[in-house]
C-alpha cells in the first residue's frame, strides 16, 4: 500500500497502527481527492498512530509539487503505554518508509489543522533549487 501511495499517488494519506512489536498495519487510506478534514476524522481521538499525508504545494514560481508529511499522532488522552510504544518505534518506522519532507508530532486532536503546517521553499538560489523539484519544459523555437 505504501509503495502505491508514495510512487503512484494512489492515496492522499495512509494511517498506520502498531499491532505488536513486529507488526504495523495500514489502518486506513484516503482517496487522492480526500481532504485534510477527512484525514483528521479518521485519526482516533484517544489512540496513537503513525500517518503520512501527501500535501500538494505550489512554489512561488508556479511549480506544483507533492510533499510527504509524517505524523506521530499521540494525543494526550491516549494511554501512556500506547504513546511510549509509538514514540520509541518512530525512528525504526521512518527508516522503513523512506524520506519525508516534514515531521510533525501532534498531541491534541484539535491541533490537526492544515493551516498550521508550513512548507518552506528551498533556501538555495532559485534556478538551482527548483531544478531539483520541478523541471520546466523548454520553449520551442519557431
Amino acid at each position: 500500500v505504501y509503495k502505491h501511495f508514495k510512487m503512484k499517488g494512489a492515496y492522499k494519506w495512509v494511517i498506520f497502527k502498531i499491532e505488536s512489536k513486529e507488526k504495523v498495519t495500514v489502518e486506513s487510506t484516503g482517496e487522492p481527492t480526500s481532504t485534510f478534514a477527512e484525514f483528521a476524522e479518521k485519526l482516533p481521538k484517544d489512540e496513537a498512530r503513525f500517518a503520512v499525508y501527501d500535501m500538494k504545494v505550489e512554489q512561488k514560481d508556479g511549480c506544483k509539487m507533492h510533499k510527504l508529511i509524517f505524523f506521530l499522532y499521540a494525543p494526550d488522552s491516549a494511554d501512556s503505554k500506547d504513546k511510549f510504544v509509538y514514540a520509541s518505534g518512530k525512528s525504526g518506522f521512518k527508516s522503513k518508509i523512506g524520506s519525508v519532507h516534514k515531521e510533525l508530532q501532534i498531541n491534541n486532536h484539535a491541533d490537526l489543522d492544515l493551516s498550521l503546517i508550513h512548507i518552506s521553499e528551498p533556501t538555495r538560489q532559485a534556478e538551482i533549487s527548483y531544478a531539483v523539484f520541478c523541471l520546466k519544459k523548454k520553449k520551442k523555437k519557431k
